[in-house]
Formats: C-alpha cells, sequence, structure tokens
C-alpha cells in the first residue's frame, strides 16, 4: 500500500498535468486517468460536471466509466447525481439494491459490484463529481474511501484552476452543446412517445436502436425528428412513427 508520502506526490502531478494541458478538455481526461492510478483497487473513473441544475459527463478513463455516466445524464439520476445534489459522497455497495432503474440495469448489465461517488464543492459551488466504478468482488475499505476523498478534494482544485485558465470557454461551450444535444433528444422522445403510445424509456431505445442501425449519431437523428414533427404540424399531416 502507498505511503501517505507517495500520495501526497501522487496528487502533486495533477498540477503538473494543468501545466502541460492544452485545454480543460484535455486536463480533465488526464485528470480521470490519473484518479485510476491513485486508487490502490481496480476501478474505472468518470468525471461528472453540473451546469444549470443537470449533470454532463466530461471525461472517464475508459468506456465502463463513460457509459455509466451518460446514462445519468440521460436519466437525471444516479450515485452521481446524487452526490451532486447532497453534496455528499455516495457509496452503493449492490448496485442490484438501488431504485434508479436505468443505470441499475446498466451497472448490473456491465457487472458493476459497487460504486463510489464524491462531490466536488469549491467553496459554496458543486463542480460536478468523481466517480468509481468497480467490477472487483473486493469490496472498498476504509483506506480506499479516505484515499478517494483526498485525491477528490485536490482534484476539485486543479480542476477549479483548469476552468478559470480556460475562462470557461472550451468547458463551458462542451457542456452547453451537450444540454442542447439533450434538449432535442428530450423533445425527440417526445415525438416518439405521442407516435407509438409507448414510455419515454421505451420511446428512448426506439431513438437509440434507430441511431444504431442507421448509423447517425442519436443527437442528429432526434433533429431531424424534431423538424419532421414540425412541418408535419405545420401541414396538418399525418405522424409515421419511427422504428
Amino acid at each position: 500500500m502507498p505511503t501517505p508520502e507517495a500520495r501526497r506526490a501522487r496528487v502533486g502531478h495533477l498540477y503538473e498535468l494543468l501545466a502541460g494541458a492544452d485545454t480543460a478538455a484535455e486536463f480533465a481526461n488526464d485528470l480521470a486517468r490519473v484518479a485510476v492510478d491513485h486508487m490502490d483497487v481496480k476501478v474505472s473513473c468518470g468525471l461528472t460536471a453540473q451546469m444549470e441544475g443537470r449533470t454532463v459527463a466530461i471525461a472517464s478513463s475508459d468506456d465502463l466509466a463513460a457509459q455509466l455516466d451518460r446514462i445519468q445524464d440521460t436519466a437525471g439520476e444516479g450515485p452521481c447525481v446524487q452526490a451532486i445534489h447532497t453534496r455528499d459522497i455516495v457509496h452503493v455497495v449492490d448496485p442490484a439494491t438501488v431504485s434508479w432503474q436505468a443505470w441499475r440495469d446498466a451497472a448490473l448489465g456491465h457487472g458493476l459490484r459497487q460504486a463510489l461517488s464524491l462531490p466536488l464543492v469549491a467553496r459554496a459551488d458543486t463542480l460536478g463529481a468523481l466517480n468509481l466504478y468497480s467490477t472487483s468482488e473486493v469490496p472498498f475499505t476504509d483506506d480506499d474511501r479516505e484515499a478517494a476523498q483526498t485525491f477528490a478534494v485536490h482534484a476539485t482544485g486543479t480542476l477549479m484552476v483548469a476552468i478559470r485558465l480556460a475562462q470557461l470557454a472550451e468547458l463551458s461551450g462542451h457542456l452547453e452543446h451537450a444540454l442542447r444535444s439533450r434538449g432535442v433528444i428530450d423533445q425527440a422522445k417526445g415525438v416518439i412517445v405521442a407516435e407509438n403510445r409507448c414510455t419515454p424509456d421505451e420511446a428512448f431505445a426506439i431513438l437509440r436502436n434507430a441511431s444504431q442501425n442507421r448509423n447517425v449519431k442519436i443527437r442528429d437523428l432526434a433533429a431531424r425528428i424534431v423538424a419532421q414533427a414540425s412541418r408535419r404540424d405545420d401541414m396538418a399531416g399525418t405522424p409515421t412513427p419511427i422504428s
């Protein structure tokens, strides 16, 4: 197990990464990868940011973290969302027991055993959350939690500096784009619900499958559906469900 001195050296490396990063987005991805190295157990790491009351996945160490974070963006619930809203650490010891259905199903489908979401709080502001995901049967120990908390504190400081140095330009642009995409997707889901008489979850599944089958980005397909629905309304035409 690394000594306290070794841990401090790891954390100090964050500022070297910040100095060498060209953009806030590049630094965020580096931060997620360093978080993985900081832990003594094998984990995946995702970083989510808060903007206008919503969470947006901005960086991840691998596909597992990216997928579990994005699901929370779409569903509006999950461990990182709760951590941000409550400003408390959220430790999921068994994904099968949580009430967040979309995240729970995805977590179990990926073999997730536990998750730890830590809010990134700077003074009165909550920047986002650091999310650690593990598929190991070995549970997080008190030492693991302490190491994660220490890293989260330093990550908050460096992330805040990164945002300021970038004058919020790149990171804010990325988040605003993600939020605009979310809005279009929500509108498209509403169209699909009305046309197919299905639930919002079923509507998103239809949208996702159509996106994959047509090899079109989901936000682009959503924009087409919304535009087509608008034209149909103008022409008083008959809706045609997508499949």
